[in-house]
């Protein structure tokens, strides 16, 4: 973990316990601490990621008190052998004020004093001499710190957890932040410095988007490409994990930059890459794509889904007789289901989705459809995790004049929503901004 030096205030509560989807504000991220993906009610932690050098523990069914998440408490990262401090780096959509919810449940010791440790965020402590459950009251009972107020500077988050006696924990972490998603287009300079590239910014691997990997700059120009810089940087490994949050729930166009600056041949390196789970290029081979060594080639891949909030992207080696995984840049350069505005052109005289007024709202904001022909049309609201929050319509819709619709949402906290409406052959997303 890094040095940290800056000064901030931060504000910290404590809940005694953990309401039954621990929460109710919808936050950035939600990180499931040494386990792996867990919905409870519709709320979903997803599996563990963004961590420093440490340990998991599991532990068998048993009750959680104070939650009826139990599952979530039944695992943890924690201190490892050597005793060293570990943490979480976790990258957020852009530098501003965010806010930490931290869970916690004493699963080992049964009385106080059996474990304490330190929570700094940000290089500011936030918890001295932690002990869960001397907090909590009892073991196996569910605790939340809520911090607040956190200053963000450099696009990462940093979360560290010092042992003082015994090993330190955490069960499950969530994000919060009010800042606007992220958005196209977005690129990240993988091994490399900030860079600015026709319309696309790229920013500087920190470290903080990719889980694993080395990162090696060559020399050599870089044929095909006036941004030799780009293509000179990688961030390589046998697997090589990039994960993004904050991106909307919607459908994509992602470019993937490449350029073989070290292999000689074709047939040295291969690789197979996932997006959201899905392989998107096979046995792929940088050298030969590109036709020889030092050339700039581009993968560009449409219609590519995202409706959980996190873009996931893999690149494996194929197999121990070929170079590793690599590439050199990542960028958003479209989302087609996002917009403030409907896209007449899309289909032409089939419908007319206007732009939410006002926006923001509170407590309500309205807008219309029209349709050319009478269908079925369903008209749903999500947040940004891709959770249906809201059914504002769903049944038949009559051609001609334009229908009104209201979306009061007094149940809901603030915060970013998508008001889809779908018909036949036409699906359309405009994003509304709650703000109480």
């Amino acid at each position: 973990m890094p040095r940290f030096t800056r000064p901030l205030a931060i504000w910290i509560i404590l809940l005694a316990a953990v309401c039954p989807v621990l929460g109710q504000t919808d936050p950035l991220l939600r990180l499931n601490a040494g386990g792996s993906d867990e919905t409870f009610d519709g709320t979903t932690f997803t599996n563990d990621i963004f961590f420093s050098d440490s340990k998991t523990t599991t532990f068998g069914s048993r009750e959680i008190a104070g939650t009826d998440a139990d599952a979530l408490f039944l695992s943890e990262r924690i201190t490892n052998d050597a005793g060293q401090p570990f943490g979480y780096s976790i990258p957020v959509p852009d530098d501003g004020i965010y806010a930490l919810r931290l869970h916690f449940a004493e699963t080992a010791f049964q009385e106080a004093g059996r474990r304490q440790f330190d929570v700094a965020v940000e290089g500011t402590t936030v918890l001295d001499n932690y002990d869960i459950f001397d907090r909590a009251g009892a073991g196996n009972t569910a605790v939340t710190e809520t911090i607040l107020n956190i200053a963000v500077n450099d696009g990462v988050l940093d979360i560290t957890f010092t042992a003082v006696l015994e090993r330190a924990k955490i069960n499950a972490i969530e994000v919060l932040g009010t800042l606007a998603p992220i958005e196209a287009p977005f690129g990240v300079n993988a091994g490399g410095a900030a860079l600015d590239i026709s319309d696309v910014t790229f920013r500087e691997d920190n470290e903080g988007f990719f889980l694993s990997g080395s990162t090696f700059i060559a020399t050599a120009p870089i044929a095909n490409t006036t941004a030799d810089a780009l293509y000179q940087a990688e961030r390589f490994a046998n697997t090589l994990r990039f994960v993004l949050p904050g991106v909307q729930p919607g459908i994509y166009t992602i470019e993937l930059h490449f350029a073989e600056t070290f292999h000689t041949g074709a047939g040295e390196r291969l690789m197979d890459v996932t997006i959201e789970g899905e392989t998107v290029l096979n046995d792929y081979d940088i050298f030969a794509e590109a036709g020889g060594m030092n050339i700039a080639v581009i993968e560009e891949l449409t219609g590519i889904a995202v409706d959980d909030g996190i873009l996931d992207i893999v690149f494996a080696r194929i197999n121990n007789q070929t170079g590793t995984a690599k590439v050199s840049g990542i960028a958003i350069t479209a989302a087609s289901l996002v917009s403030n505005e409907s896209d007449d052109d899309a289909l032409p005289g089939s419908h007319r989705l206007t732009a939410a007024y006002p926006n923001p709202f509170n407590p309500e904001t309205q807008f219309t459809l029209t349709v050319a022909k009478s269908q079925q049309v369903a008209i749903r609201v999500f947040d940004l995790l891709g959770r249906e929050v809201e059914r504002l319509f769903e049944g038949a819709l009559s051609a001609g004049p334009a229908h009104v619709f209201r979306f009061a949402p007094d149940h809901l906290p603030s915060g970013i929503y998508l008001i889809q409406a779908r018909g036949e052959g036409f699906t359309e997303t405009q994003r509304v901004v709650l703000l109480k």
